[in-house]
């Protein structure tokens, strides 16, 4: 049964606004990028192809003639990398520009920098990413073109209460604040160089034979026949017995192949200021393109739009789609009002952020629960209504807008909304395909609760095999790498490593943890859900809907949404036993949910309820990662 959209009022409808139509929406779809340009792929390419060149390239050997040296280079190549991996995402034209000097970088380090000669990978998969840049912007452009066709001549102001929108200043504060971090370690680093050269130009060189060698020094014997061990970034290069040249300073020595390296500080800065450049680059851009938005009449569209229930973005649907089958797009918004009280100061492009009557979700990590507790007590959750809204600016991939429509049916003013970054056009949906199986794996609710009997103990379902080894191959890679990480295999590469580790490190804990030791337990009163992090409680009552999709079990309920996952490989599953272990697991739930006389008689005991494995393999890590640093 479609819903009955919350609607405007006719006197807040701009005169002259036209309804977008489905025929015209499944136009502005079509025009989208092909499959082959969407961002995933020219970030693989770009992962994959520096990974290969990185694995291929030959250690850097640290000669008297040829010293190391600061990685100042990498580090510049690797800044710029990973600020194009952030920006390939969302902002396709800043990518493209900067595509440019980052290929010149890779084709210097293929043709001069590399130990043996580079890669040519990361020149040919930047040449991919470019292509699908272009290919975006250009069907940005045509989609463009489509919308203001369907807007008509017609042009409106937005409302008075985007006047005060303030859009991207708190990115930018921090932003800055985090580059002036960077150029402190920049400084410091410079600094301390400087002196080390100067030492090392007034020190007495000496050609001593290696004495004794261990994993992280050599022991030479001097001329006035005393030993001096100094420390080396790479032993292995100085052979027992070889003559090697170091110099000599007091109570100071080091090689004179291996000079000073400020690898400390330039992890502060590629750490901070990676981070500040995407802020501030997108508080900019999205503060320029807002101002734009507001400082001169717009098309204006009538649309229908509802609040997405597990993320909090605003999707966007044709005017003549009440039943809501069709997105057209989503996009992050915060509310605007009129006067000095609009809220402080809006977030830039990537930031955490509110999205209408809700609040938009970032990927899931440790906080997840936390963030969806504080929505929930300041907006609410739950199922949102359709309702009908102004659409203010040109929907095009990367735009950004403005909707007016009111939150529910008791309240008589719109409220305006504004988007805090680009829009995403929708995914086309594809019926039993790309779906995992969870769509045409579901069985009857019925034919499940035939082969259910009642019980008065709990019943309870927890990991299994495929599970375990989801996380046992998440546990071995994070193992690997941090080891990796502390061996001299990627020499200056390596601080592109440790940036990934850090960033990937809470949505890797969460993931080894649930994929470890997930457990739902069903009793009398409803569910105990046991995740990376916490136990929740989900009563019969409350709960709505259960699926599995996308190897997560989510549980749709009236007072917001909560998942697990990972909890399988679903495409591995289906394969080697042709059944997927959380479908059973998601149909019994169900069936226990629409036949209560199924459900367990007892409540569970505390000890059935579960308990979180996060916290404690958080606790791991962080001792592994002390004990491969210090040790």
């Amino acid at each position: 049964m479609p819903d009955i959209p919350v609607t405007l009022p006719p006197d807040r409808i701009p005169a002259g606004a036209r309804p977008w139509s489905t025929a015209d929406t499944r136009a502005w779809l079509a025009a989208g990028p092909a499959r082959w340009a969407r961002p995933a792929w020219g970030f693989a390419a770009l992962l994959t192809g520096t990974a290969w060149a990185v694995f291929t390239d030959e250690d850097p050997v640290c000669t008297t003639s040829d010293p190391c040296g600061p990685q100042w280079w990498a580090l510049l190549l690797l800044g710029g990398l990973l600020l194009e991996l952030c920006w390939i995402w969302r902002q396709p034209g800043p990518a493209l520009g900067l595509l440019v000097p980052l290929s010149a970088g890779f084709g210097y380090e293929m043709l001069y920098a590399s130990a043996g000669g580079g890669s040519p990978a990361p020149l040919v998969a930047a040449a991919f990413a470019a292509a699908g840049l272009t290919a975006r912007l250009l069907a940005a452009n045509r989609q463009r073109g489509l919308a203001l066709k369907a807007a008509g001549p017609a042009r409106h102001p937005l409302p008075a209460a985007g006047k005060s929108f303030r859009r991207g200043s708190l990115g930018a504060v921090i932003g800055g604040a985090l580059l002036a971090v960077a150029g402190v370690a920049l400084h410091q680093g410079l600094a301390t160089s400087a002196t080390e050269e100067a030492r090392a130009a007034a020190a007495t060189r000496f050609d001593v034979p290696v004495t004794a060698q261990d994993t992280e020094s050599v022991t030479v014997t001097l001329p006035d026949g005393g030993t001096r061990t100094v420390s080396a970034l790479f032993p292995e290069n100085h052979p027992v017995g070889r003559p090697t040249a170091v110099l000599v300073d007091g109570d100071w020595a080091r090689l004179v192949a291996e000079p000073y390296d400020p690898l400390g500080r330039q992890f502060v800065m590629l750490a901070t200021g990676v981070p500040g450049l995407l802020l501030l680059g997108n508080s900019l851009i999205g503060r320029r393109r807002f101002t734009r938005l507001r400082s001169q009449p717009q098309p204006a569209l009538l649309v229908h739009v509802r609040q997405h229930p597990e993320n909090g973005r605003e999707q966007v649907f044709a005017h003549d789609d009440p039943s809501a089958g069709i997105p057209v797009f989503r996009v992050s918004t915060l509310p605007a009002f009129d006067g000095a009280d609009d809220g402080g100061d809006q977030p830039a492009d990537g930031e955490v952020t509110g999205a209408g009557p809700g609040r938009a979700e970032p990927p899931d990590n440790p906080f997840t629960a936390m963030r969806e507790e504080f929505a929930a007590a300041v907006h609410g959750t739950g199922r949102q209504p359709l309702r009908e809204a102004v659409l203010y600016g040109v929907p095009c991939a990367g735009a950004e807008v403005a909707l007016l429509s009111r939150t529910d049916a008791e309240d008589p003013e719109p409220l305006l909304e504004c988007a805090v970054s680009p829009l995403t056009p929708a995914e086309p949906r594809r019926r039993n395909a790309g779906d995992h199986g969870t769509r045409s794996g579901r069985r009857p609710v019925d034919d499940v609760a035939a082969r259910l009997s009642p019980t008065d103990r709990p019943v309870s379902w927890s990991t299994h095999g495929a599970s375990r080894g989801v996380a046992a191959g998440y546990l071995s890679l994070e193992i690997l790498g941090l080891w990796a990480l502390t061996s001299h295999w990627f020499a200056g590469w390596t601080l592109l490593l440790w940036a990934m580790a850090v960033l990937s490190l809470p949505h890797g804990v969460g993931a080894i943890a649930t994929a470890a030791h997930w457990r739902v337990t069903a009793d009398r009163e409803g569910l105990w859900v046991t995740g990376a992090w916490r136990v929740r409680r989900v009563r019969w009552d409350r709960l709505t809907e259960v699926r599995h999709h996308q190897d997560a079990l989510r549980f749709a309920t009236r007072d917001g949404n909560l998942r697990l996952q990972p909890v399988g490989w679903s495409w591995l599953e289906r394969r080697c036993r042709g059944r997927v272990a959380a479908d059973e697991v998601a149909d019994e739930i169900r069936a226990l949910l629409h036949h209560p006389s199924l459900r367990p008689a007892e409540n569970a005991d505390p000890g059935e309820q579960g308990m979180p494995l996060g916290p404690a393999i958080l606790a791991g890590t962080t001792l592994l990662i002390a004990a491969l640093l210090l040790l």
